[in-house]
């Protein structure tokens, strides 16, 4: 249970869109499957080296999967369509028992993604600092793992619920994009670049969405300043940063060339 919650939040947070679990069970040991629609990408998917401080909100769960699976690994996998995603999967040992010749359950049958819309543009985020970028991202990964938690503990708060599906419904909607434009960031980070070229589909509804996300953040960090939730807000640039982002998207869907990110 505890191996399976740790891939289906990583591939909540971290890929979005559908996802599928499978378990098989075998003489001695049972096979935990996690398929997911982000493309495999081996960086993302190792146990991280804890931080000098060691207060990482997130990061652990893979070195637990790996304290306490036989073996585990990752693979690339074919989904429905023409997408390409990965199975995140563990090898659990238990005690033989005998079976009642009932058979396995597999949930792989699933729409295919629509990811893509006639209408959407694809906008130009120029000098991106990629290490900005990524804190950004993992800050709201820390925010909907706290929303998620503290919803748990309190689910008759109707604001605290209506906060929490914004913050996942629009980080999984945007899912594919993020993945693929931290793998930009990270990939130029290891190669000594500090800033990056970005494209982002766009359309008339991501910018809607996104504005709203805006104002959605806003509340959720001036809640934490009053101590509501125990992750920080984030550092003024961080803030920044995230208005500049959205309004280049709504810039260029108005039809304005790109200027280059002012932020460090």
């Amino acid at each position: 249970m505890l191996c399976a919650s740790e891939l289906v939040t990583n591939a909540v947070l971290h890929a979005g869109g559908e996802l599928v679990v499978r378990l098989t069970r075998n003489d001695g040991h049972v096979l935990l499957e996690v398929v997911d629609e982000r493309p495999l990408e081996l960086s993302a998917v190792q146990p991280r080296a804890p931080m000098p401080d060691n207060a990482g909100m997130t990061g652990r769960g893979l070195s637990v999967l790996a304290s306490l699976a036989s073996e585990w690994g990752v693979d690339r996998t074919e989904l429905p369509g023409p997408a390409v995603g990965k199975v995140v999967w563990a090898q659990l040992p238990v005690d033989a028992a005998p079976g009642d010749g009932a058979p396995t359950v597999d949930v792989r049958e699933r729409a295919a993604p629509s990811w893509a819309s006639a209408d959407l543009l694809e906008a130009e985020l120029v000098d991106v600092p990629a290490r900005t970028f990524l804190e950004s991202e993992g800050h709201y990964d820390d925010v909907l793992r706290e929303l998620q938690l503290t919803w748990l503990g309190r689910p008759d708060d109707g604001a605290l619920g209506t906060l929490t599906l914004r913050v996942a419904g629009f980080l999984a909607g945007r899912g594919p994009s993020r993945a693929t434009s931290a793998a930009v960031a990270r990939e130029a980070l290891a190669a000594g670049g500090e800033r990056v070229h970005l494209l982002v589909a766009v359309d008339a509804e991501i910018v809607e969405d996104s504005e709203q996300f805006l104002r959605t953040m806003d509340e959720i960090e001036a809640r934490a300043s009053r101590g509501e939730f125990l992750v920080p807000p984030p550092p003024p640039g961080i803030r920044a940063f995230r208005y500049w982002f959205v309004g280049e998207l709504a810039r260029q869907h108005r039809g304005e060339p790109p200027l280059p990110c002012p932020y460090a």
